[in-house]
């Protein structure tokens, strides 16, 4: 029964929940047994649930606690307690000394205020020579890392007679944490100096680094040594840095001048940190690369070509690039119609739409969500509310959140306040805040007082906080003459702490 009880709470991330196990098992007589299996579990329940007092108080009725035991209290104290007195711990003999119980202690703690705790489990560690352990240095460096002990942490490195790349990743993550970034490139150096190969760990800590010291071109040294070093780019190591297109030129003529090849995957770093580019002429360049470097059948590129000359406010140099894309591209299809909605060319929005339905190509949500929005601006209410309902049934696309928000606010710009409400009332999923505060910014505009109260109504129920939510409805108080209202509005505004 122990066993069973211990899964359930390993599966259970309630404090309550997990108080209602511990009362089972000390009813059925579970605790006071040998195995310490299941006090063990519900320390770990109580840690992970934050009650962290709790957990210190089930490890003082295990009897004979083990090294586990010992490392749960030490999580739970290191967070629970103002003065962890690791020291007296680790000395008093209780806790069984090995290479083992360290590192789990040095786990266990984190934050400036523990730091000296640190030190001192460092100076036993030295005493009864675990240093010497590799393992045991790595973690006193990561362990200063997370105390921002930085100055202890290159001592321990510095001191070393072997290093791994694991002990290169904690130094080079503990720079990068504390904000170090030229001791972090220092580091870096250092291993280049010595023919190390870094792995992606190591080069994904010191990308960190250079990114937070916002040094563009050191950043895109470290992304080509990546790319000359083999390893790819994922989507962490991507967000390290993002690159404006005046740096993407910049790196990818760099690539060029190190003679790497240009690859698909050099090429999609490009193309992406361009994307936001709004001068023509650079737009230009970016697809007479495409065309030159063989990448403009990429669906990925192709797409990207028609988003940045529609950015740039030229629809025909867009239309041209989609006239040669790939009919089965459905991002290509749907850059374009979304760049015809921003330029307010409604009907070319709709022949592009009947194209891509008597092609066969299957929309997705994105589709339909920018035909819904072109429909929205151009005051079309009927032919939306049709190609709403016709998402699932003729295209089996579900409806999202984003879809009926458009819809309620199509209706709502019409001042059809009823038919908005009734769309809410009959979607099959929750509205979110922002559907209403649609409403409610509609009934401010055409002074529905009753309809407006109840959308600040909805609305403050799921955010209690909304400023705006306070100050659309006092301004259609105001503009009903109710006063009164105004005034007890802002008595409740002052009392949620929401400051105009």
């Amino acid at each position: 029964m122990s066993f069973s009880l211990t899964g359930v709470l390993g599966a259970l991330f309630d404090a309550r929940e997990g108080e209602q196990v511990h009362g089972i098992g000390v009813k059925m007589g579970l605790l006071r047994g040998s195995s310490i299996h299941l006090n063990q579990a519900i320390m770990n329940t109580y840690c992970k649930c934050g009650n962290k007092v709790a957990a210190v108080k089930m490890f003082d009725e295990i009897s004979e606690p083990d090294v586990m035991s010992w490392t749960e209290w030490i999580g739970a104290a290191c967070d629970g307690l103002e003065d962890l007195e690791l020291f007296k711990v680790l000395q008093s003999g209780d806790l069984e000394m090995s290479e083992y119980t360290m590192i789990n202690v040095l786990s266990a703690i984190a934050g400036p205020r523990l730091l000296i705790s640190g030190r001192q489990v460092q100076a036993l560690c030295q005493k009864v020579g675990f240093l010497k352990v590799i393992c045991v240095s790595n973690a006193l460096m990561s362990m200063y890392g997370k105390c921002g002990g930085m100055y202890d942490a290159r001592h321990v490195f510095d001191d070393m007679l072997h290093r791994v790349s694991v002990s290169w990743n904690s130094l080079n993550a503990g720079y990068s944490e504390n904000g170090f970034s030229s001791q972090g490139l220092e580091v870096f150096s250092q291993m280049r100096d010595l023919s190390l190969q870094p792995n992606e760990y190591t080069l994904a800590s010191i990308l960190e680094v250079v990114s937070n010291s916002n040094s563009v071109i050191q950043a895109m040294q470290i992304h080509l040594h990546m790319i000359k070093c083999g390893f790819m780019f994922n989507d962490s190591m991507m967000k390290q840095k993002r690159y404006g297109h005046a740096d993407a030129f910049n790196l990818f003529y760099t690539s060029r001048s190190l003679y790497l090849e240009v690859d698909s995957t050099i090429f999609s770093i490009f193309i992406k940190a361009c994307g936001a580019l709004t001068d023509l002429v650079q737009g230009r360049v970016v697809h007479s690369l495409c065309l030159k470097f063989g990448f403009d059948q990429d669906t990925f590129v192709e797409s990207t070509v028609i988003d940045i000359y529609c950015k740039c406010g030229s629809i025909g140099d867009a239309q041209k690039a989609f006239r040669i894309t790939s009919r089965d591209n459905l991002a290509a299809w749907n850059a374009m119609i979304m760049g015809y909605a921003q330029h307010g060319c409604f009907h070319e929005v709709s022949k592009v739409f009947e194209k891509m339905c008597k092609s066969g190509i299957e929309l997705d949500e994105i589709t339909f969500l920018v035909f819904l929005t072109s429909r929205c601006h151009a005051g079309l209410v009927r032919e939306a509310n049709d190609y709403l309902n016709s998402m699932f049934e003729l295209h089996r696309v579900i409806p999202h959140l984003e879809h009926y928000a458009c819809m309620v606010d199509l209706l709502s710009r019409v001042g059809l306040l009823e038919d908005a409400k009734r769309t809410i009332d009959q979607m099959p999923i929750h509205p979110d805040a922002h559907i209403w505060q649609i409403l409610l910014s509609a009934c401010n505009i055409h002074r529905n007082v009753v309809l407006g109260n109840f959308a600040a109504v909805k609305l403050l129920e799921l955010q209690p906080e909304n400023e705006s939510a306070y100050l659309l409805l006092s301004n259609l108080y105001a503009s009903a003459g109710m006063w009164i209202d105004v005034g007890k509005l802002r008595k409740k505004m002052k009392e949620k702490v929401v400051h105009k």
